[in-house]
């Protein structure tokens, strides 16, 4: 029995300048994780991709207003929209704003690899609001 999945809901967007992936850890963009993401993806809208967030204005507070998750995490990996498009990666706005999907050709450890030099390397999250009681 095939699976149905959901249908792919674009909302208009124009191309973000950042594009963070939030870093749940070492392995974020490692080629496992990213084949995760992938599959999980593929599940629900049958193409291979992996989320991001863009960044509105370079405003980190605002990012948090809209994704309190980014006060949890400690590091934050950026990318450009413009120069992942220019180097073939489609970047799709799903979801609620402010997140959008990279989409990969397929997911190899060659696609995982390009897509890997397009983000910098992990670097401090301004807004990490540092390690919390539970």
């Amino acid at each position: 029995m095939l699976a149905v999945r959901e249908p792919l809901q674009l909302r208009e967007a124009t191309t973000p300048t950042t594009l963070l992936r939030v870093r749940s850890g070492r392995t974020t963009l490692s080629d496992d994780k990213l084949r995760q993401n992938c599959e999980v993806t593929f599940a629900r809208w049958g193409l291979h991709g992996f989320s991001v967030f863009e960044l509105p204005d370079g405003d980190y507070k605002r990012l948090a207003r809209l994704l309190p998750l980014l006060l949890d995490r400690q590091w934050v990996l950026e990318a450009t929209g413009a120069d992942l498009l220019t180097h073939g990666f489609p970047l799709l706005p799903t979801r609620e704003h402010p997140h959008w999907t990279i989409v990969l050709a397929e997911p190899t450890s060659t696609q995982f690899a390009r897509v890997r030099n397009h983000f910098s390397d992990p670097k401090r999250n301004p807004v990490w609001a540092g390690p919390r009681r539970r």
